[in-house]
């Protein structure tokens, strides 16, 4: 996500939403295609969570609600 906390050097960092990798527990990263998956602002800590056989994710946004997202 974007990160506008750094120093005034470096400028802001926020060319793109970032992207999501998920660990598969082998030494890879799978990314995440879901055009539905986007976090407004900066994003800050993420939570899986399993329910009813669906996967869901919380997500921590600085000054702002958490994010709630469920994945396809």
């Amino acid at each position: 996500g974007n990160n506008y906390e750094i120093s005034t050097q470096l400028g802001r960092l926020d060319a793109s939403h970032g992207t999501l990798l998920l660990n598969d527990h082998k030494g890879f990263f799978k990314k995440v295609d879901d055009p539905d998956f986007d976090v407004p602002g900066p994003a800050r800590d993420i939570k899986k969570l399993e329910v009813n056989d669906s996967t869901y994710y919380i997500i921590s946004i600085n000054n702002s609600a958490p994010v709630f997202l469920k994945m396809k």
